[in-house]
């Protein structure tokens, strides 16, 4: 038997080789109140199983060699196997922490643990020792205590660890998806109780936005379509219909059930409403413009009781009567000044000028949330649009220009995002796990509050067996996994961010402080290109140059950034 100690950020390859420099000993840094995770990395030269707690436990190929793994903490401790999934080169690569309390593998094959604890509070700052104890047994024989431990150190600093409040995180929600994905019908009582479970997790990263879905798959399912097998169509919280004397009701029931599981989890910061602005139209598959004399493409669907019918709304006037009493509804629940009617990528310029226009001619008092690939758009739009999230391709281009409107534009809010591209800096399986962490770091050094990523929980067909989905790179349609007992599953890169989100929080403080100067040492450490303008350059020639020209891929480097935050912190507090 063999084990080691190693980063959370160490990603599991099947065939790669146990590593020659493996640790028995890890120090890390922590505030009050933070949460601490390493991992555990077992390997053997026979088949064998790794248990994770006392309860009796037999291989299902018998006689195999187990290793039980027991944590002598002051803290709580929680372990969990990573488990693998298939990359876009067929290789498999860690990512989703299971819930089950044991794992098995071949013969020199490796098995990856990950362990997660929790710094109370009101921890003494100073030193703690958490030591892990290996006992190795074989069906009934009895258990043998093996020599070596394994000695995490932490390093707990009198600082508490601040609250994600200065990080706008936003995350979409695909709630269709996650029905699907349960088993559960849409909006019924037992879909609800799996979304609570949801956004219980994004509450942990920080999240602030809602995602309401207004209209029928305003991205036409991402083209799910052409695959025949997987379904990502999101579909309208809003039920509408038309009664017998032509006037139309609408049912916000669901919608506002949504909004008020977010709100009792602190993620409603936003409520971004998705479907009635910059729709996706692509008639080739079946999703034209259903209203032709209407300057967008929505799709609001409502059941006809002259006839028992369900259409679609077809006339300018009907989805105007539906707008406007939708923000009429917003403004008598006191939560018009929250709502941002949002858009994704609009390319036609002329055409989204028509569309918010119209928009503001109904509601006046609308705000507008677009994710942006041009920096025209800031320009075009920077009276109407209150919340812009451009791509980084669009970011690094013409980050001066960016910042000038940052600058004078003070009154909005400025956030950054990634989605299928560019190859790094992001959060596929294929990026080095310091990837997501950095995220929340280059977010601090752009100078921007936030950051928006269009994936969460949008699903392919059988995730938890092949996380990968056609033209998309594996691992960028979600940052979880569904549980088989209605839970989720977290994933190494959801962690990793939330590391990230953690470094953002605890800059923020510091510059609040008038400590830039220790920010800029501390970002110091794992920054490699300190010029965001010449990222252009290096993204466009991603595939033969390494992410690591951009920022280091050196857990140590990330652990000596967040020592010397939390070394001014406590120091300010003396």
């Amino acid at each position: 038997m063999k084990y080691c100690i190693v980063d959370e950020s160490y990603r599991l390859i099947k065939g790669k080789p146990y590593p020659a420099d493996a640790s028995a000993f890890m120090r890390l840094p922590c505030a009050r109140g933070a949460e601490v995770c390493f991992q555990i990395l077992v390997n053997h030269d026979a088949a064998y199983a790794v248990q994770l707690n006392h309860s009796p436990m037999i291989s299902r190929r018998g006689s195999v060699d187990t290793l039980r793994i027991a944590v002598d903490s002051p803290y709580d401790v929680t372990l969990s196997p990573v488990g693998l999934l298939k990359d876009d080169d067929n290789i498999e690569k860690s990512d989703v922490l299971l819930k089950s309390d044991y794992a098995e593998a071949e013969a020199n094959e490796s098995l990856l643990i990950h362990a997660r604890l929790q710094v109370p509070a009101d921890a003494a700052a100073g030193e703690q020792k958490v030591t892990l104890r290996f006992y190795q047994g074989n069906m009934f024989e009895d258990e043998k205590a093996l020599e070596g431990t394994l000695q995490l150190t932490l390093r707990i600093y009198d600082v508490a660890m601040p609250g994600k409040d200065a990080f706008l995180l936003d995350l979409w929600q695909h709630s269709s998806n996650v029905a699907r994905k349960y088993d559960v019908n849409l909006w019924s009582d037992e879909h609800f109780a799996v979304l609570e479970k949801v956004i219980a997790s994004l509450a942990e990263l920080g999240q602030k936005c809602v995602t309401v879905i207004a209209s029928e798959v305003p991205w036409c399912g991402q083209s799910c379509s052409d695959s025949k097998t997987d379904n990502l169509f999101e579909y309208s919280m809003i039920s509408t219909t038309k009664k017998t004397d032509g006037t139309f009701v609408y049912d916000y029931t669901a919608m506002r059930r949504y909004i008020s599981l977010c709100e009792k989890y602190g993620t409603a910061q936003e409520i971004d409403i998705y479907g009635l602005t910059g729709v996706w139209v692509k008639p080739e598959l079946g999703f034209p413009v259903l209203a032709e004399d209407y300057p967008d493409g929505m799709r609001i669907r409502y059941y006809d009781e002259a006839d028992g019918c369900y259409k679609y709304m077809r006339k300018a006037s009907e989805i105007d009567a539906f707008i406007v009493a939708l923000m009429e509804y917003f403004r008598t629940e006191g939560l018009a000044d929250r709502v941002r009617f949002a858009a994704d990528e609009p390319a036609d310029v002329e055409k989204f000028r028509s569309t918010i226009s119209h928009l503001k001619e109904l509601c006046p008092d609308a705000k507008l949330k677009t994710a942006i690939g041009h920096a025209e758009f800031i320009d075009e739009f920077k009276d109407a649009i209150d919340v812009f999230s451009p791509f980084i391709y669009c970011v690094v281009k013409e980050f001066d220009n960016i910042k000038a409107k940052q600058a004078e534009l003070t009154e909005k809010t400025f956030i950054w995002y990634v989605c299928c591209a560019p190859h790094y800096i992001n959060t596929f399986l294929r990026s080095f796990l310091l990837e997501s962490r950095y995220i929340g770091i280059l977010t601090a050094y752009m100078g921007f509050v936030g950051f928006l990523r269009w994936n969460y929980c949008i699903w392919p067909e059988e995730p938890r067996r092949d996380i990968r989905y056609g033209i998309f790179p594996a691992g960028d349609v979600n940052f979880i996994y569904p549980a088989g007992n209605g839970d989720v599953l977290l994933s190494q890169r959801y962690m990793l961010l939330k590391r990230g989100i953690e470094d953002f929080c605890l800059i923020d403080q510091l510059r609040k402080a008038g400590r830039e100067d220790v920010v800029n040492a501390a970002m110091a450490q794992v920054i490699r290109e300190p010029d965001v303008r010449t990222y252009s350059t290096l993204l466009e020639l991603e595939k033969n140059r390494p992410a690591q020209e951009l920022c280091s891929d050196r857990a140590c480097d990330y652990h000596r950034m967040r020592e010397m935050l939390l070394m001014a912190l406590e120091t300010l507090q003396k």
